[in-house]
């Protein structure tokens, strides 16, 4: 399980930079000096070009640059801060350092925060999407009020809760697949002891099966540990499960 991430890309690297609006209102990248297939210790300087401008359907809401090296033959999309190859969400939020997972709104951290809350997604009722319509127009109001709650817009199904929940778990390690040695480079990464990691793994059926909220409540527990986590510790933890490949830029 990932975050809707296609492995089958996890060796394609990526760069990132702030968009800036130009005079003509345009969103741009500043242009890369380097390309990030270009090794440390590499004497020749990249020489990088405009390939393309390319339209987003999901992840940012704006065209994203396509830039080639010529010295090393490559091609690089430049991501805004925040997003990652395949994205549809931010996986943190730029430039903070943050161990209050509620505060991690409008990221991928949506699904377990609405999982502590015992929230199941869609969060909101349109009958004609993901509900038979009720019988009757009392029964259907009945309904609405009590899926909706107040909260306005639709975040994913109930499977796409589970897959980010269950993404954000492979990245910290509270999941069946890590081994010890992953468990080391995200002791690493994240100054967790492996304790911790190993006790929220274990925290999550210890009161029964594990579930989407059990597993949210691991993934909040444990992150109240950390101290001051950032993106690039965030872009590290994904590139040790291969999620995208080690960024630079």
């Amino acid at each position: 399980m990932g975050l809707g991430i296609k492995k089958v890309f996890k060796k394609i690297k990526f760069g990132k930079s702030q968009y800036l609006e130009g005079e003509d209102k345009k969103l741009r990248p500043t242009t890369p000096t380097k390309c990030p297939y270009r090794e440390d210790g590499d004497c020749k300087d990249c020489e990088i070009f405009l390939k393309d401008i390319r339209d987003r359907k999901t992840g940012p809401s704006h065209p994203i640059h396509v830039y080639g090296c010529r010295i090393h033959k490559h091609f690089f999309t430049v991501y805004p801060h925040g997003f990652t190859p395949f994205g549809r969400k931010l996986i943190w939020l730029v430039g903070e350092t943050i161990s209050v997972m509620k505060k991690l709104v409008r990221t991928y951290f949506d699904a377990p925060i609405d999982g502590v809350n015992s929230i199941k997604w869609p969060i909101i009722w349109y009958p004609q999407l993901f509900e038979k319509p009720a019988k009757n127009e009392e029964k259907r109001e009945e309904k609405k009020d009590k899926n909706t709650e107040g909260l306005k817009e639709i975040k994913g199904s109930f499977k796409t809760q589970k897959r980010h929940i269950d993404g954000l778990c492979c990245l910290f390690g509270i999941d069946k697949k890590s081994d010890d040695s992953r468990l080391r480079h995200i002791s690493d990464l994240t100054g967790l002891s492996i304790l911790n990691i190993r006790d929220a793994f274990d925290q999550q059926s210890r009161d029964g099966p594990r579930t989407y909220k059990s597993k949210s409540v691991s993934l909040e527990s444990l992150l109240s540990k950390t101290k001051n986590m950032t993106l690039n510790q965030m872009l590290r933890l994904g590139s040790l499960v291969d999620y995208w490949a080690d960024i630079r830029g």
